[in-house]
């Protein structure tokens, strides 16, 4: 069986996790923490149900938010079988509009063309998975965002 793919915040949160535990349960938590997500708790900001506080940037529990919120599955299985971790991103720059890349939008899930710059709610950077997932038809225009 081949290990998840999971976005490099996962690994970051994942090990915070296993820090942070006081008890050697922290794969049981980080599950319960999964598990939790959508039924008023959320898996990686101050309002987590075990109340660990999550050295997380705003942008980066948004992105955990977003991953545990539509790969809640993935995510289990990356903790109970592994995983590896998905590094490279790519921007998506549409020709004909000279400096505009792709963006999400993590808060209503609607993709729009803008800058390059990227805060706690606008991503500009995407794996390829997501990509092929979500934009297949424009894989052809993804470029390597070098960081």
């Amino acid at each position: 069986m081949s290990k998840v793919k999971v976005p490099a915040v996962f690994d970051k949160w994942y090990k915070q996790v296993e820090e942070k535990s006081i008890y050697s349960d922290f794969k049981h938590r980080a599950m319960y923490l999964i598990a939790s997500q959508g039924f008023g708790y959320c898996v990686a900001d101050e309002n987590n149900i075990l109340e660990i506080d999550f050295d997380l940037t705003e942008k980066e529990a948004n992105t955990m938010r977003y991953y545990v919120g539509n790969h809640k599955e993935d995510a289990m299985r990356a903790i109970l079988d592994g995983y590896e971790v998905e590094e490279q991103l790519y921007y998506i720059r549409i020709p004909h509009l000279e400096g505009s890349v792709v963006n999400y939008d993590l808060e209503d899930g609607h993709f729009f063309t803008s800058n390059t710059v990227e805060d706690a709610f606008i991503q500009t950077k995407f794996t390829m998975s997501f990509i092929e997932k979500n934009l297949p038809e424009f894989k052809q225009y993804a470029v390597k965002a070098e960081e």
